[in-house]
């Protein structure tokens, strides 16, 4: 059995020092997988799809640091039932699957570049548990969370992808965005603009290309 651990990242070294040296005693393939296209999403796919022969699949930041017997614990956790995924508190991923699982979902959608991107497969994967597909596990502890990501406190992107995420999984949630004005007029403004933009996406774009 093949366990993977995909890790994008623009700095090797950087994931290297975290994620590498936390599970240098665990059994497991870590790959590291350049972000060249600037977008998260596709990179996790990228790093997916070369890792054919994997029988699990991990996806982890490059700035976590992880404890080795938490990992163990997690691994098990898929071990015992392939239904079981692992799933981290947002804005920290730790996530882990059975391959087959995740081509079922389908791989991170490669319409959000980054950010949101954790909350759309969020919704995913709580679609699939009501439906009895799988039971998610939430990692609370047995890692350390370094850095935010860079970009992060600029909220009108996170809004505009929030939009998408909503449009696609939450309709009501996004009727109640598009009533707030509280966060300014400008964002109040902006959220009709991403909505159109989030429209063109489903419309005319592949959630992705990638062969798992």
């Amino acid at each position: 059995m093949k366990v993977s651990v995909i890790v994008p990242t623009l700095d090797i070294s950087k994931a290297q020092k975290y994620v590498g040296e936390s599970l240098k005693d665990c059994r497991v393939n870590i790959t590291y997988v350049i972000d060249i296209y600037k977008n998260v999403s596709k990179t996790r796919n990228k790093g997916a799809e070369k890792e054919k022969d994997a029988d699990v699949l991990f996806f982890i930041d490059d700035d976590m640091e992880i404890d080795p017997e938490h990992f163990r614990k997690w691994l098990g956790l898929i071990l015992e039932n392939r239904k079981n995924v692992i799933w981290s508190e947002p804005h920290r991923l730790i996530f882990g699957i059975a391959r087959e699982l995740f081509i079922l979902i389908g791989g991170f959608d490669e319409r959000l570049p980054l950010m949101s991107e954790d909350t759309e497969m969020w919704y995913t994967l709580k679609k699939l548990e009501r439906a009895g597909v799988l039971r998610i596990n939430i990692v609370e502890e047995g890692y350390v969370h370094h850095t935010t990501p860079k970009g992060f406190e600029r909220k009108w992107l996170n809004e505009k992808h929030s939009v998408y995420t909503f449009l696609k999984h939450d309709r009501k949630r996004l009727l109640h965005a598009l009533k707030r004005y509280q966060d300014g007029w400008k964002i109040f403004l902006m959220r009709y603009v991403w909505l159109v933009w989030a429209v063109w996406k489903l419309l005319f774009f592949k959630r992705t290309d990638c062969k798992f």
